[in-house]
């Protein structure tokens, strides 16, 4: 894994969109404080707040993997959905 291998404490993290960071909510806040934890800092562009260590970056953070989450499940269920239809004679 990238965090394991690659990146070191003092190392700066920079991502697009916050969804690149994992697959859901959890898997998202799990990476970050990972990350955190390795002294590794993470900017994400999509963000006002640069300093998701901070406690309003924290709120962000939350905040916003929460939207992200909310916007997959919908394609995840219609995904399903399709795949159900198409399976059906």
């Amino acid at each position: 894994m990238l965090i394991n291998h690659q990146l070191e404490r003092g190392d700066i993290l920079v991502v697009l969109k916050l969804d690149r960071l994992g697959r859901d909510n959890i898997d998202v806040q799990n990476t970050i404080n990972l990350l955190t934890e390795k002294g590794i800092k993470v900017v994400c562009l999509d963000l006002p707040v640069a300093d998701l260590s901070s406690a309003e970056g924290k709120l962000m953070l939350q905040m916003f993997s929460a939207f992200a989450e909310f916007e997959l499940r919908p394609k995840a269920k219609s995904l399903v959905d399709q795949q159900r239809t198409t399976q059906q004679p």
